[in-house]
């Protein structure tokens, strides 16, 4: 067996098949070896494709494959049976491979040609695949390179939020919708006195005050149900050892990209200072618009005061104080009833001229002694002296609060204001005390006003009374009597003028004194006011003379008046020591406007000289002047006045009443 091996390979008469002529070893070997290697390779072949297949079961056409590699297998045994006939001719054997490769060529060649354009398909689909897989390849390429840039980013952006939450100077937190602390920062720990690990074991309603609990529930559900995702509320806080602090609340409902609540980022501020400077600076801007409200009524009220002390100070009498005061107390004390006293004379009575928002609880007159103000001197309301009550207030009394303010001038009390609180405003004003202060500068200028309107009067009866008789003086006569004409004129009425003298006054002063003088003076004064009507003008004309001016008098009604008065002065009783003196006489004399006209000038001095002509016709008797001024004396006085139409005495007579 060994020897027939090596002389299979050995050299030693050995004549290679078909190569006996160019015999060379080195060639023969180079022939073996690559024969040999290509069998080799081509046998790998069908290996390689056979291993291929299997990982591939998907993969269309494994039969050509299949095919294919069987062709390359007899391809490979061909270079073997090639290296066989070098030593050992099989010529048969290497025919019938010959053969077998050739069918297997041929059949793989006409299995190829149909295959061709579904494999160029093939193959171009899969280019195609290929290519797309590239670009797949290449877009997986760049998300990939963008996750990383984003995941850089959500890095560095997480590292920037927690670096913002730790350095924050308010609280932040992150709190699960249950109300758990997930993540809180040092700021909110020191807020409210817990560490980090003390915080994240409680829950946000652990710091609220239990009665909110449930309104805190019912806005969190309405926030998650109406999606909602921001919101600011404030609250109140109960830290740690029982303080509490208000804290403004700015939370953000964090969702998932499906929409689905995760939890709350909440920034919680410490905003107690500020509300106690919003309180102060509410109290401040209340005490502002009470103070601006305040002036701005004090300023109405001292604007109506300056407009009521105006007209006041233009009233000439008491009597025309009462409509200026009603209509300005309207508007000074809107939510008060008053009444306005005042004290006309020089008596303890008190009477009620000016009144609004009436009916009030208070009488129409009173005396000094049944009003507390005016005893006491100053103003007095409803709690004063432990709910004292005025005399003059009716029963049951006021409904509610009411102020009596006295009014005096130059130590003297002038007047009282009465103010009533209105039933229907009472709750309004139940805050608030009676207008003490505007009553008292209402009262003041009243007093001011009152004192003038006095002494205005006063000087005025002075300038136009005779401080003897009382009775008006020669001044207001000329005043007056160009009046009285001017509206006997308008009123188609008649004027009459009477003019009397004391007879034989000289001698009766010269005779007993001027003292006794002025008594008779004022015992005629007393009988004139007795004797005339309130709307007749009675003068002393000057000395002895007197004048009376009788509106819508006749000539023979004034006729009756003097004869009246001249019996009046007649019948008076003069005594001096204990002794009666004879009877006083006067001498008068009448002129009508009826004769003379509506000329103040021309009817006094018709009747002066009507009087004289009465003191030459013998003194004691009335003459009346006519048209003509001839005066006779008439012996008796006719029983009835003439009437209007009724013809007149001649113009040459001269009426005489002895």
């Amino acid at each position: 067996m060994f020897d027939s091996i090596v002389n299979y390979f050995g050299d030693s008469n050995f004549l290679p098949h078909g190569y006996c002529l160019a015999w060379d070893p080195l060639l023969l070997w180079s022939m073996v070896g690559s024969d040999l290697a290509i069998a080799v390779s081509y046998f790998s072949i069908p290996v390689t494709l056979l291993i291929f297949i299997r990982r591939h079961r998907n993969l269309k056409f494994t039969w050509v494959f299949g095919l294919f590699g069987l062709f390359i297998f007899a391809c490979g045994s061909m270079h073997l049976i090639n290296i066989l006939n070098v030593w050992r001719p099989v010529y048969r054997l290497d025919a019938v491979l010959g053969v077998l490769t050739a069918a297997i060529s041929t059949l793989t060649a006409i299995t190829l040609w149909p295959l061709l354009p579904k494999a160029s398909a093939f193959f171009a689909a899969n280019t195609l695949a290929q290519c797309e897989l590239q670009a797949a390849n290449k877009s997986l390429g760049e998300s990939l390179a963008l996750l990383e840039q984003r995941r850089s980013q959500i890095e560095e952006s997480e590292r920037r939020f927690r670096l913002t939450l730790e350095t924050a100077p308010i609280g932040c937190a992150v709190v699960a919708l249950d109300g758990q602390w997930i993540t809180v920062n040092p700021a909110l720990c020191n807020m409210l006195g817990y560490t980090e690990k003390e915080l994240l074991k409680m829950k946000y309603q652990d710091f609220t005050d239990p009665r909110f609990h449930a309104e805190d529930d019912a806005r969190v559900k309405t926030i998650l149900e109406r999606g909602s995702d921001t919101y600011r509320i404030e609250k109140r806080y109960r830290v740690k050892h029982g303080r509490e602090i208000d804290v403004q609340l700015d939370i953000a409902l964090l969702r998932d990209d499906y929409g689905k609540p995760l939890y709350f980022v909440t920034q919680i501020q410490d905003i107690t200072a500020q509300k106690r400077v919003e309180a102060e600076l509410q109290a401040s801007r209340a005490k502002l618009v009470d103070g601006f409200t305040s002036l701005s009524q004090q300023n109405h009220d001292i604007t109506l005061l300056g407009e009521l002390s105006a007209i006041i100070q233009a009233c000439q009498s008491l009597d025309e104080i009462a409509e200026p005061i009603a209509h300005f107390g309207r508007k000074l004390f809107p939510d008060y009833g008053g009444v306005l006293y005042l004290r006309r004379d020089t008596g303890d009575v008190l009477e009620a001229v000016a009144q609004w928002n009436g009916p009030l609880a208070t009488s129409d007159s009173l005396t000094l002694d049944q009003c507390w103000a005016l005893r006491r001197g100053q103003p007095h309301g409803a709690h004063e002296l432990n709910g004292l009550r005025c005399a003059h207030l009716r029963e049951p009394g006021p409904p509610g609060d009411f102020i009596c303010v006295p009014m005096s001038a130059q130590g003297e009390s002038m007047g009282l204001l009465y103010l009533q609180a209105l039933p229907e405003r009472e709750q309004q004003i139940a805050s608030d005390t009676p207008p003490q202060k505007l009553a008292a500068m209402v009262v003041e200028r009243l007093g001011i006003a009152l004192a003038n309107i006095r002494l205005r009067q006063s000087l005025r009866q002075e300038s136009i009374r005779d401080p003897l008789t009382r009775l008006f003086n020669r001044r207001y006569l000329a005043e007056s009597l160009p009046r009285e004409l001017s509206r006997a004129e308008r009123e188609r009425q008649e004027l009459s003028v009477l003019m009397f003298d004391v007879d034989h006054f000289k001698k009766f002063n010269d005779t007993y004194g001027h003292e006794l003088g002025d008594q008779v003076l004022r015992m005629i004064g007393d009988a004139l006011f007795v004797q005339f009507r309130g709307n007749d003008i009675v003068c002393r004309y000057g000395g002895e003379e007197f004048a009376v001016v009788l509106a819508r008098t006749t000539l023979p009604q004034a006729l009756l008046k003097a004869e009246q008065l001249r019996a009046k002065v007649r019948s008076l009783e003069v005594t001096y020591r204990h002794q009666a003196i004879g009877p006083i006489t006067i001498s008068i004399g009448l002129a009508s406007s009826a004769q003379h006209g509506f000329s103040a000038g021309k009817l006094l001095a018709a009747a002066d000289k009507a009087m004289y002509a009465a003191k030459n016709a013998g003194r004691d008797c009335v003459v009346a002047s006519t048209e003509d001024f001839a005066a006779e004396p008439m012996t008796e006085l006719p029983s009835d006045p003439l009437p209007r139409n009724e013809a007149r005495p001649s113009a040459s007579s001269l009426l005489a009443i002895p």
